[in-house]
């Protein structure tokens, strides 16, 4: 190994390092503030708070996981209502999209009493 390849190499593990450790985050959680962090450390986020929130779009996907069901039930519907409708069904994508994830958020429902 020359010179050239040991300090390319060097500088790539350092610049690897600094990607996944950016103040104690990945690069992808860098762009999450520590206040949803903390919120989803504290617990399930109910629905009142979550519709008090204003987020980017990185906080929001790494909070779906911490929702209440109530609260998830309720992004799904607004997902839901928030899609292009077809008129057929012909991908699986569009299957899940308009007809499974649909009868699963109903299905979710009925068991959590919200109808």
């Amino acid at each position: 190994m020359t010179k050239r390849d040991f300090q390319q190499q060097e500088y790539e593990q350092e610049a690897a390092q600094k990607q996944t450790i950016l103040l104690g985050r990945t690069e992808t959680d860098s762009r999450i503030r520590q206040s949803v962090i903390d919120l989803a450390d504290d617990g399930p986020v109910e629905l009142e708070v979550w519709k008090g929130l204003y987020l980017n779009s990185y906080e929001r996907e790494y909070l779906y996981e911490f929702l209440t069901d109530e609260a998830l039930l309720s992004v799904c519907n607004d997902c839901i209502k928030n899609t292009t409708k077809v008129k057929f069904i012909s991908t699986y994508e569009e299957a899940i999209v308009h007809k499974l994830f649909p009868e699963v958020c109903t299905r979710l429902a009925e068991r959590n009493g919200a109808h």
